[in-house]
């Protein structure tokens, strides 16, 4: 009996022993292969996708071939419910977590340009005893065709025929050469007399020196090259733009003129109007002479303390006529708010040196203009102060009687009078004499005195 036991338990240990070597096995199983989970961005080099390209983890055939690949150079997207289905029917443990999981699917490719292809079919039509200098004129447009990124660029031409009574030709371009997924497109035209003459690449700026690698050599009608169209590549490198210069178009001597470089003063920052040029603020660039205005400033010294008459950006050549010579002048501002008819001294006024153009004609400039004057209207603090913004304080109103001076050098006469206007100490006024009614001009000499400043015999 208690050997049966013993059996019994041998056998369960080493069935215990066998389960967690199994268990051990799956964990390290999953530990490889991981949870299955979807791969978002795609890129296939084949025309078919797998099921390995769109899931990563425990996949048991990874290459089953589950869509059609797109086009070269194109994408195409997967949404949640054809993945859902594809995971369903192929046993994976996936489900997505939204309607808006998805997978692209990009397949790479290269572009054949248009005149690779016709190049091609033209060499073949030669062969075919089509002349030389014959360019071929589709009569559809020909656009760029995208093959596989890693196929070769090799452009096969198959059915190639040239009519020399009528010039029309046609064939059928195949890319690439003798490949199974290879691009077949026809096409069909007429051959004509041409020459090949330089065309930008791209499009090129105005004032940009032409270098070879800039220009490439097409083929146009001779019918459509007139005496001004460059047919050598060689007239066009090393001169510049005159004007812009589109891409694949073919360019006259009117285009490009022979680039003379000059270096002029430029600024390093921007200036306003009324700001001063220092000299740490020039550098210099180089352009082209004949861009240059007759009065550019070609001097470094001619600008140093001028002003531009307006803004005036940096790293752009100036004009004598864009600058000025600044005056600078001193006047007087309000050092604080007062009311009109405040009596001024020297606490009451600042004195600021400005640009004579920023400040209007009539600014104070003198001191004896404004020191003991009265304001005639209010101003506040910093406000330059104008001529007609003080006057000399009244000592006299209109209608008082007064006492009038005339003097000469032998004598000196006194009279009664009537002002007729108001002023202050200084300014000259009109008198009536009180008897003879005549006026005369008289200058203020103080409240109640006034001195006549003709020579006329008004007081008799």
């Amino acid at each position: 009996m208690n050997r049966f036991i013993d059996c019994i338990r041998t056998v369960f240990a080493a069935a215990l022993l066998t389960f967690s070597v199994s268990a051990a096995a799956d964990d390290g199983d999953m530990d490889r292969y991981g949870p299955t989970r979807l791969i978002g961005t795609v890129n296939v080099q084949d025309s078919v996708v797998r099921l390995g390209d769109l899931f990563a983890g425990a996949i048991s055939s990874p290459g089953r071939i589950v869509a059609q690949a797109p086009a070269p150079g194109q994408r195409i997207i997967l949404h949640a419910d054809w993945l859902a289905s594809l995971a369903r029917t192929n046993g994976l443990d996936w489900r997505p977590n939204g309607p808006y999981d998805r997978a692209m699917v990009y397949r790479p490719g290269q572009t054949v340009a248009p005149r690779t292809v016709l190049a091609a079919i033209k060499d073949e039509l030669v062969r075919q005893g089509m002349p030389e200098n014959f360019g071929l004129r589709p009569e559809l447009p020909l656009g760029p065709v995208t093959i596989d990124a890693a196929a070769p660029r090799e452009v096969g031409v198959r059915e190639p025929y040239f009519d020399p009574a009528s010039g029309m030709f046609s064939a059928v371009a195949e890319l690439p050469a003798g490949d199974p997924n290879a691009i077949f497109v026809p096409m069909r035209g007429f051959a004509v007399p041409s020459l090949a003459v330089p065309m930008p690449r791209d499009n090129i700026m105005r004032d940009t020196m032409i270098t070879s690698d800039m220009i490439e050599m097409v083929e146009i009608p001779e019918s459509s090259i007139t005496g001004g169209t460059i047919v050598d590549p060689a007239y066009v490198i090393g001169k510049a733009a005159v004007a812009f210069l589109k891409a694949g178009e073919a360019l006259s001597t009117a285009d490009v003129a022979q680039l003379t470089l000059v270096e002029v003063p430029v600024l390093r920052r921007e200036v306003r109007r009324g700001e001063d040029i220092p000299a740490d603020a020039i550098t210099w660039t180089t352009v082209n002479a004949d861009t240059l205005p007759a009065d550019a400033v070609l001097d470094e010294d001619y600008l140093i303390g001028m002003s531009p008459r307006r803004y005036q950006p940096a790293g752009v050549p100036m004009r004598r006529g864009d600058l000025q010579t600044l005056r600078k002048i001193t006047v007087a501002v309000a050092a604080r708010d007062m009311r009109r008819g405040a009596i001024l001294d020297r606490d009451d006024v600042n004195w600021i040196t400005v640009n004579d153009s920023d400040v209007s004609s009539t600014a104070i400039v003198d001191v004896d203009a404004v020191m003991g004057r009265e304001l005639t209207s209010s101003v506040r603090a910093g406000q330059t102060l104008r001529a007609h913004d003080v006057a000399v304080p009244r000592v006299m109103e209109k209608g008082k009687l007064v006492t009038v001076l005339f003097s000469t050098p032998l004598m000196q006469l006194t009279a009664r009078g009537l002002a007729l206007e108001p002023g202050g100490i200084g300014e000259t006024i009109r008198v009536m004499n009180d008897k003879s009614n005549t006026q005369v001009f008289a200058e203020i000499v103080d409240a109640d005195t006034v001195r006549v400043i003709s020579a006329q015999m008004a007081m008799n």
